[in-house]
């Protein structure tokens, strides 16, 4: 049986890896598409887990090729992955470096110095970078990267409150946040005041 395409997310922690995999299962589904959601299996990711099985199917496994088999058995036609980029025991059909506009690269360094899995030189290995965020820093990062290789494809994303309508503008709210970057979510919410 044919290999269902398979299309990686990675990045940092709080780039929108998740969020833009949701996104990218509405798009195929919309299409008529059958894709799903593959994540490894781990205990602290919980929360992440619930999200994604709320908004289509995942597969879960220890090992993500045995969940991709799950998935091929299922007959889904795509399988997108929200991490996992350096598991070289899977080949990929697409994959998307995902950054966040604030936070970008970090201090520069790799794991454990830093918050990159690879040298930021190593984005010439891939076609496409996403950038998350509220469109801060747009131009510079675009230049950054296109430095490393000026052929790839920059794709950005925009955070928008879905609810705001909710809750009354003259009310004094208490924000907080347990997402990977509070910082652009705070901002978000500034900049939709």
């Amino acid at each position: 049986t044919a290999r269902a395409p398979i299309i990686f997310l990675v990045g940092l922690v709080g780039t929108g890896k998740t969020s833009l995999s949701i996104k990218i299962n509405e798009i195929l589904n919309e299409r008529k598409i059958r894709s799903c959601f593959i994540k490894k299996f781990y205990k602290n990711q919980v929360d992440e887990q619930k999200l994604l099985s709320s908004r289509g199917k995942l597969f879960l496994s220890s090992n993500r090729v045995d969940a991709i088999k799950q998935a091929e058995n299922e007959n889904y036609e795509f399988a997108i992955l929200d991490d996992g980029l350096q598991d070289y025991s899977l080949n990929h059909d697409l994959s998307f470096v995902c950054f966040n506009n604030i936070n970008w690269i970090g201090n520069g360094f790799t794991f454990p110095a830093g918050p990159l899995r690879e040298d930021i030189s190593n984005l010439k290995r891939y076609q496409h970078v996403f950038l998350n965020g509220n469109l801060e820093n747009l131009e510079n990062l675009k230049n950054q990267i296109h430095r490393i290789d000026s052929n790839i494809h920059i794709h950005t994303g925009k955070y928008e409150p879905i609810n705001l309508k909710e809750f009354s503008e003259n009310d004094k709210y208490l924000a907080f946040s347990g997402i990977g970057n509070h910082e652009t979510f705070i901002a978000m919410l500034k900049g939709s005041s």
